[in-house]
């Protein structure tokens, strides 16, 4: 099997990016290519420059900025950081690109709340806010009311078993309402969550 070959000439690697010789030629005068000692082109090194020079993301401005002071003859300065690159890729603050660029990331993330909503892993604060008013209310009126039913049924019981028997009946059906309230209240978030 043969291999393809590592360099050539400019005509060998525009048939093997599959490009006029022309295109090859405007990427030797912008220095986009990468020559071997021999004045070859070396095919893997050019694309990887080619790549890194004519991406928009934000990791290769550092090498496009570095690449641009090279050729207007300044040295270039050591390669920022990935927080640097992206900030240096950042259009200029208050300008139109500026604003539309938060416009978008506004727009996705916009996009991803309703996502996560939709998926019911998101819920209002109001919602969420309003249904634990009516736990609380619920939960208070219960045991509020436990002294009242409790006393009358407490007062015909003559020995402390029968009382203990009484008092842990009414607290478990206390507890059970208390429960019911509250797996009601997370059923109405989670339908409205899945609205």
């Amino acid at each position: 099997m043969e291999t393809a070959p590592a360099t050539g000439t400019l005509s060998e690697f525009a048939a093997r990016l599959g490009r006029s010789p022309s295109y090859v030629t405007k990427l030797k005068q912008r220095e986009r290519l990468v020559f071997t000692a021999d004045g070859q082109v070396d095919f893997e090194a050019s694309i990887r420059r080619i790549a890194a020079l004519e991406s928009g993301q934000p990791q290769h401005a550092a090498a496009r900025r570095a690449h641009a002071e090279k050729r207007n003859g300044e040295v270039p300065p050591a390669p920022p950081g990935p927080e640097e690159a992206a900030e240096l890729a950042a259009p200029p603050r208050g300008s139109r690109a500026h604003w539309e660029l938060r416009e978008t990331m506004a727009r996705a993330e916009t996009r991803e709340l309703e996502l996560r909503k939709l998926k019911g892993e998101l819920v209002e604060v109001g919602a969420v806010a309003a249904a634990g008013a009516e736990i609380g209310i619920a939960v208070r009126a219960t045991l509020e009311n436990l002294a009242d039913q409790l006393a009358p049924v407490l007062i015909a019981e003559k020995d402390e078993p029968g009382m203990h028997r009484q008092l842990r009946e009414a607290l478990d059906q206390a507890l059970r309402d208390i429960g019911a309230r509250l797996e009601s209240a997370l059923q109405a978030l989670g339908k409205e969550a899945g609205e």
